[in-house]
């Protein structure tokens, strides 16, 4: 899979990781990574560069997704609860059975 610029942008904020940091890590310069980040279409940006700052990411615990639509999330992400787990628990306030009326 093809990572976008985008991507990667969003997998090293979510890492908390400066522009350096990935350098570092992805042993690449700083300005190729600027350059990356800042090229939508990563013109001019050869395949090995994107395949080394894609490793540096994953290896720090990122996933790359493209889902019909390219994201990011961590490796081992919780999965998304239910609408109904989400929903806040009410107190019972009368004894009462709930009868669907606004309280």
């Amino acid at each position: 899979m093809r990572v976008t610029s985008e991507q990667i942008r969003a997998a090293r904020a979510m890492l908390r990781w400066e522009r350096t940091t990935l350098a570092d890590r992805a042993k690449t310069p700083l300005a190729i990574v600027q350059q990356v980040e800042d090229n939508p279409q990563l013109v001019g940006v050869d395949r090995a560069t994107i395949d080394a700052l894609q490793r540096a990411l994953e290896a720090a615990g990122v996933e790359f997704l493209n889902d019909g639509q390219p994201g990011v999330r961590m490796k081992g992400a919780p999965p998304a609860i239910s609408d109904e787990a989400a929903l806040p628990q009410i107190p019972d306030t009368d004894d009462g059975p709930y009868d669907g009326a606004p309280i």
